[in-house]
């Protein structure tokens, strides 16, 4: 039986991973590095999402001409050893600012791999095998979640370690780890081959206004696809950033304990979910059903909303535990069925700067938006530190409702523009 097309998405999973690790390693050290630099949780925030999206801003759709027309695994190398360097930078900084400058280095992982790695896979995996190839993939981020959480949570705990007779945060040592990992995955990266491209259109449309003039016709299907997926992402990223100082403030872990749940749930229950969504879109397209990946987004949207709201309403830890293990079973989802519902409803030319427009918009609205929300009602609103998870609840409560809203909207336009498209 013919495999060779497992050792992409594998290789992809890997560096989706290392990406995640670095980026959510941030929110298991909230409580340490606010006592180590002095910032509040409307300022920490922003180290979790606003910075994120920084350089997103200037270099998300030039690197995905790049790779729309060049070697998108040398572009996803040089995008690993950016975002290790951004972990570095992390690693050694003494003031809110300078985090925040190195936090944005960060941001490139997502700007970078995400539509050069769904490009890539879509030129090299069967097409009946595209979402569990996607899941594939996807499952690397709640691994490399689970890695920050379970790595970063015991760092954590401790207030230093000795290197001679110097003594380094714990903190610190968890971005010099990212960093340092980050060569190894740069290296892994460089054993891809470069598959044929599905269109020759990539070597002679790949033009910003090929890109403008298509999104242009079809704007009300990609802003209501795009905009749900953007409103769930604000969500998971909610979740995300605040779930395990929920658990600390509210239940007393530690945060070790907050880090090992979190952890464990994102290594057993999220990477699982990735692998279910995307076999779950691929047995909805071999019934004959175009429309699988949004059905199937609106149920996740709405299954998260459930169980983060189970999660704060128990009083038990057994209960606590079981609705943070459920809500990290989705928390993976949206990556594989966003990028597989964009993928096909976009011609091969321009799929790598439609992905990239869309991370772009995640960076620019969601990552901001889901955190600083939460902080935001914590802070101001509630004005008490223990009411974070009441806090997590309204805003992914309303941000759900209205991406299943867009996206039940959008459904005909959807299935009209995949019958176009095959």
């Amino acid at each position: 039986m013919r495999r060779v097309w497992l050792w992409t998405p594998l290789v992809l999973a890997l560096c989706h991973a290392h990406a995640i690790a670095s980026v959510q390693i941030v929110n298991i050290l909230v409580d340490p590095i606010k006592g180590s630099l002095g910032v509040t949780d409307t300022q920490y925030s922003l180290l979790q999402g606003a910075a994120l999206g920084l350089l997103a801003v200037v270099l998300g759709v030039p690197i995905a001409r790049i790779a729309d027309s060049g070697r998108r695994r040398n572009v996803i190398a040089l995008g690993t050893i950016a975002w290790s360097l951004g972990s570095l930078l992390s690693a050694v900084a003494q003031t809110f600012t300078h985090l925040l400058i190195a936090r944005a280095f960060v941001g490139i992982g997502e700007i970078v791999l995400f539509p050069a790695a769904l490009s890539i896979i879509y030129d090299s995996a069967p097409r009946e095998r595209l979402a569990t190839a996607i899941g594939i993939f996807g499952s690397g981020g709640p691994i490399g979640s689970a890695a920050a959480l379970l790595g970063g949570g015991w760092l954590a705990s401790s207030a230093s370690a000795g290197l001679g007779d110097a003594h380094v945060e714990g903190w610190r040592w968890a971005f010099a780890l990212c960093a340092a990992s980050g060569i190894l995955v740069a290296g892994a990266t460089l054993s891809l081959t470069e598959p044929g491209r599905a269109s020759k259109e990539s070597q002679t449309d790949a033009r910003p206004l090929s890109l403008l003039t298509f999104l242009r016709a079809r704007w009300s299907l990609y802003v209501c696809i795009s905009g749900g997926f953007i409103l769930i992402s604000i969500a998971v990223l909610a979740v995300n950033a605040w779930t395990p100082a929920f658990l600390v403030r509210v239940h007393q872990f530690t945060y070790e304990t907050a880090g090992q749940l979190t952890g464990l749930a994102a290594l057993a229950c999220a990477a699982a979910g990735t692998w279910v969504a995307g076999l779950s879109i691929d047995a909805f397209e071999r019934r004959g059903r175009g429309d699988g990946a949004i059905l199937i987004a609106c149920l996740v949207a709405g299954m998260l909303a459930l169980s983060i709201t189970a999660a704060v309403g128990s009083s038990s830890l057994a209960g606590v535990s079981a609705s943070v293990c459920a809500a990290y079973f989705l928390l993976g989802m949206p990556t594989v069925i966003g990028g597989t519902a964009l993928q096909q409803i976009s011609p091969p030319h321009l799929r790598a700067q439609i992905l990239a427009v869309h991370v772009l918009l995640v960076n620019l609205i969601a990552m901001p938006a889901g955190p600083t929300s939460v902080a935001l009602l914590t802070d101001h609103v509630f004005g008490l530190p223990g009411a974070v998870g009441r806090s997590v609840v309204i805003v992914v409560s309303l941000t759900v409702t209205a991406a299943i809203t867009v996206m039940l909207l959008a459904r005909p336009l959807f299935i009209a523009r995949r019958a176009d498209v095959s």
